[in-house]
């Protein structure tokens, strides 16, 4: 290889190994970016499903508010019906009763005007019998009795309003309290529906969230590698590229060189063959060889020359098709070579990703479990 070959061949190795820290940088780049946009999706992702909970936790705040609140007025207008119809019947029993007691009053005034009337009437049957001494003392003792009777009587008739006064009102309380607890389970039970719902749709969020992580796990993994290969594919373009430079570099060079030794060879022969012939005709001058005898030899001479010339330039014909075909069946190993590793590089590609999806299958299957298992405690 001569100075001028080499220069050119360091200048090709150059070239190259440049080209190979560009496209480095290149796809060093382009996968910090996938990153750095992986990242930004699995954040989004998040902050989505953030949004998603805070809505629905405001939706049920919002609704459990709404609720007390109606609640509250129900409440609130029971009891004033029933402070309303308290304080009516409250009134009602109280003139009910006291004309219930004043004309009860007044009977017992009747009974007792009744007695004196007869005690006083001529015909009655104790002027008979006694003096009016005994009769003032009898009545006397006897309107006594009827008093601690009317009494008696008048207490226990009070007692009596009383107890159904108190009856009355306490059927009152107890028709609103009836209605009040109905309104408080009513509540409950609405309550614990929209608590159950809002559980679910959490629920809902939380499975949707792993799924939808798991599943963009997935897509960027498939991604990055989708990018490797890429990566790889150009990187193997690149290769075969450097490759074929080379192996064309390489194939002019010997090219150049064959040229020069087929340019080279008759000169070359043509000393050789002058060196020869003169020493031919100078052996054939110290035998003293006849003149016929030497056109003989020279004949001979001469044929066995261009045997030679012929065997030589077929070896060299030989030569030069064995440096072709060593220089082809080189580059093909190389060639072949290069493609394996390539090729293997690839199904290493391919086979880390389906490892890596396995993983992550596996990951979600177990991650799927626990929050199954985390939803039984949570449900109501």
């Amino acid at each position: 290889m001569t100075s001028k070959t080499n220069y050119e061949y360091i200048i090709l190795k150059k070239e190259a190994h440049r080209e190979f820290r560009r496209l480095y940088h290149l796809e060093e780049k382009r996968r910090q970016q996938l990153l750095v946009r992986h990242e930004f999706e699995i954040d989004e992702q998040r902050q989505e499903f953030r949004r998603k909970r805070e809505e629905l936790m405001r939706k049920y705040d919002g609704e459990l508010q709404a609720m007390e609140q109606k609640h509250n007025i129900e409440i609130e207008r029971e009891n004033i019906l029933l402070t309303n119809e308290y304080n009516k019947k409250i009134k009602q029993l109280k003139t009910d009763q006291e004309k219930e007691f004043k004309q009860f009053r007044e009977q017992l005034r009747e009974q007792i005007k009744q007695i004196k009337r007869e005690y006083d009437s001529p015909t009655s049957t104790y002027h008979n019998s006694q003096t009016l001494k005994d009769r003032k003392e009898h009545l006397k003792r006897y309107l006594t009795e009827k008093e601690d009777e009317s009494y008696v009587r008048e207490k226990e008739f009070l007692d009596n309003q009383q107890q159904i006064y108190d009856n009355q009102l306490k059927t009152i309380e107890n028709y609103y309290a009836k209605r009040i607890e109905m309104f408080e389970k009513q509540f409950q039970i609405k309550k614990q529906s929209l608590l159950k719902l809002n559980e679910q749709e959490l629920w809902d969020i939380d499975e949707l969230e792993l799924r939808s992580r798991y599943d963009l796990l997935r897509k960027q993994t498939k991604s990055f590698y989708a990018l490797f290969r890429t990566m790889l594919t150009q990187q193997s373009e690149k290769e075969l590229q450097q490759l074929d430079e080379q192996i064309r570099f390489e194939r002019n060079t010997l090219e150049a060189r064959l040229t020069d030794d087929k340019r080279e060879w008759p000169k070359l022969w043509k000393k050789m063959q002058k060196t020869r012939t003169k020493q031919f005709r100078q052996q054939l001058i110290m035998n003293k060889t006849s003149s016929e005898e030497e056109k003989k030899l020279i004949k001979k001479f001469e044929t066995d020359e261009y045997e030679r010339y012929r065997i030589h330039e077929e070896r060299l014909k030989e030569k030069h098709y064995q440096l072709i075909e060593n220089l082809h069946s080189k580059h093909q190993a190389t060639r072949n070579e290069l493609l394996f590793v390539q090729r293997q590089k690839l199904e290493q590609c391919i086979e880390y990703e389906t490892r890596k999806l396995q993983e992550l299958q596996s990951t979600f299957e177990s991650d799927w479990m626990e929050f199954r298992n985390t939803q039984k405690t949570r449900k109501l």
